[in-house]
């Protein structure tokens, strides 16, 4: 419930308060979590903490896309949970599988069940 908080709360514009709540809901995960909850936890913690960073006021699709860039920017690889399917808004998971690609980092897609690779 605290990560879907958090969530909501960067979604709507406060990335301050949904970085705390989602770091609250990183501590509470357990070992028997499965490997996709800490990945997704991560993810949301990257734009929450990028958000931040960029000193934007509002989450959009700019605010998403310039988080993803400061994200690559400190990142040796990319770990991707993506369905394949194009950006459903600019900022989205393709734009930021294709400039990894286009950086030269290192990608690794993790496929939800039912996901077709392109």
């Amino acid at each position: 419930m605290t990560a879907g908080l958090g969530h909501y709360a960067v979604e709507t514009g406060d990335a301050r308060a949904g970085s705390t709540l989602l770091r609250t809901a990183a501590g509470q995960l357990g070992s028997e979590a499965p490997d996709c909850a800490g990945a997704w936890m991560s993810s949301l913690l990257a734009v929450a903490y990028a958000a931040t960073e960029v000193d934007r006021e509002e989450s959009n699709s700019e605010a998403h896309q310039a988080g993803s860039l400061r994200m690559l920017d400190e990142a040796g690889e990319l770990l991707a949970v993506w369905d394949g399917l194009p950006a459903r808004g600019y900022g989205g998971t393709a734009d930021v599988v294709a400039t990894a690609h286009a950086r030269g980092l290192p990608v690794t897609v993790l496929w939800p069940e039912g996901a077709e690779r392109p």
